[in-house]
């Protein structure tokens, strides 16, 4: 594919994807207000007044038609399948945000959406880098190891949308990281998917982070497509690392953790809160880390920042040490540093509370 070319599909990807959120947020907005279809607040939620939230279908559409637009599907043969669970999400999240939905009848539906891009857009996991010595692995093990990391990532990103812009601006992060090494690397198929993502958060964020009466969230929808469209980039990393002989040694998923340390150690946290407090995994609380910093009196601007800042330098931090360690080492040294980092603010929280009730 000619590099003239390329630029113009990227250029022409972002434009699409950011103009069609942009536009369609307001008549969103529009329509949840007359009917009723608001976040309203409650004790464990941070906004006081009732807000749309379901610009996740503007995010739906514009990457749905900017792949579709930008990408003909003979140029990618993962593309019909990538749509197609898109759109399983997208009825998955919309009936939810109107009407919340049982969280198993949610998950079953994610694993339907994430099976069907697996199993028929052949999107799996074939090695392990050497990861405990395993390098190879057949299809039995590689199907169902794929769906359960598709599964992690979409549910990572739904838990730490619980202030205003987190999960889109990782997002975003993660997905310019992948990005670029995609266009590094000539594989411009995904460069342009992230790409598409990246164009559609900014349009969002336009409007989540404003005070007035455009305000809206993204909802379930927004978040699974996110999470589905991120596992995408992160998978095909790791196989496509696989591909570069000057990356023979390179600590593929141990980078991909740190990428996406944020959502992972969040998501790794709460599951061990709710087990020592016997909660249900899907039972929503104020344990999230972004609650950790509102406790102490951070603005959600300014803890939005904090938490966005921790995982972009774990990104530059991944890359550098991905050089210097192996897979397990590089592992254990990310989820040392970022332990470290988030149990200074919840120690001094907890110590500022046991004074209070002194």
């Amino acid at each position: 594919m000619d590099l003239g070319q390329v630029k113009i599909m990227i250029i022409l990807g972002f434009l699409l994807a950011f103009v069609i959120t942009f536009v369609s947020i307001p008549t969103i907005i529009r329509v949840t207000r007359m009917t009723g279809w608001l976040d309203r607040p409650d004790e464990r939620k941070v906004h006081s007044k009732p807000i749309p939230r379901l610009a996740g279908t503007a995010i739906f559409a514009s990457i749905a038609l900017a792949t579709l637009l930008v990408l003909p599907a003979g140029e990618a043969s993962f593309l019909n399948s990538f749509l197609a669970s898109l759109i399983i999400l997208f009825f998955i999240g919309i009936k939810d945000d109107i009407l919340i939905t049982a969280p198993l009848t949610k998950f079953l539906g994610q694993l339907v959406a994430v099976s069907l891009l697996v199993v028929l857009g052949d999107v799996r996991i074939t090695n392990m880098h050497g990861f405990f010595h395993i390098f190879y692995i057949p299809a039995w093990i590689g199907v169902p190891l794929t769906i359960l990391i598709f599964l992690i990532i979409i549910n990572a990103f739904n838990f730490i949308d619980g202030i205003d812009g987190l999960s889109a601006v990782i997002a975003i992060e993660v997905a310019a990281t992948f990005g670029f090494w995609f266009y590094q690397r000539h594989i411009y198929e995904y460069t342009v998917i992230a790409v598409i993502l990246i164009g559609s958060l900014l349009a969002y964020l336009r409007y989540n982070l404003s005070d007035g009466e455009n305000k809206i969230f993204m909802g379930d929808t927004g978040t699974m497509i996110i999470g589905l469209t991120i596992g995408l980039l992160a998978v095909q990393f790791n196989e496509f690392v696989l591909r570069f002989s000057d990356l023979k040694y390179f600590p593929a998923p141990a980078v991909s953790f740190g990428i996406m340390i944020m959502p992972f150690y969040d998501l790794m946290r709460i599951i061990y809160v709710r087990t020592i407090i016997g909660k249900h995994f899907f039972e929503p609380d104020k344990n999230h880390v972004h609650h950790i910093f509102l406790r102490l009196g951070f603005t959600q601007r300014q803890t939005l920042l904090i938490l966005s800042l921790i995982n972009l330098v774990f990104i530059f931090l991944s890359f550098f040490l991905a050089k210097h360690f192996t897979i397990r080492r590089l592992l254990l040294v990310l989820f040392i540093l970022i332990a470290i980092i988030i149990y200074i603010p919840a120690h001094i929280l907890r110590k500022k509370e046991e004074m209070k009730n002194e």
